[in-house]
């Protein structure tokens, strides 16, 4: 979003996230599911980008750190607030409690996203287009470990289900 222009900028978040999308292994690939991924990251990669590079927003807030948080926020409220939506309808699910758990449980990736970028914004104007490169290993480390925790959380709630369901059936057969 700040680097790129706003083409780029699309080609990238779309590109990356349907490569994300693909099936692994045996997989089948879910068609509408990985249209609306990749939607949805468009709609939220573009929204940033007209945040961070519009005319009327520059001119009332000059700094572009300060732009590439208030297009972060933007970003992240395009992002998760239709995933929140379709998350609420197919579920049954309240929209704003779906929206505030994803809140809580990629707040910390989007402030560091946005971190590392602010950094990248500030060096490269230093040492030129090499910056975005350097960061990129540690947006991948952000992103690996976020991979790693929600893999162990799935594990330890798949054990639990699996605990609560022996125990409805052990209580079953004491009846």
């Amino acid at each position: 979003v700040v680097e790129m222009n706003t083409a780029e900028a699309l080609t990238v978040g779309f590109v990356s996230t349907l490569v994300q999308c693909l099936p692994r292994r045996q997989q089948k690939a879910n068609v509408v599911q990985i249209a609306f991924s990749c939607g949805t990251i468009t709609l939220a990669v573009a929204a940033a980008r007209m945040i961070y590079a519009s005319s009327a927003v520059t001119g009332l807030v000059p700094s572009p750190y300060l732009r590439l948080a208030i297009a972060a926020a933007g970003y992240f409220m395009a992002n998760t607030i239709p995933i929140a939506i379709v998350i609420g309808l197919t579920e049954a699910a309240n929209v704003l409690r779906t929206w505030i758990e994803m809140l809580q449980l990629s707040f910390p990736y989007v402030v560091a996203s946005a971190g590392v970028a602010a950094v990248s914004l500030t060096v490269t104007q230093e040492i030129g287009w090499q910056a975005p490169l350097a960061v990129l290993p540690i947006m991948a480390g952000i992103f690996l470990s976020y991979r790693r925790y929600f893999a162990v959380a799935a594990a330890t709630q798949g054990a639990r289900m699996e605990i609560q369901a022996r125990g409805r059936i052990t209580a079953g057969a004491h009846v």
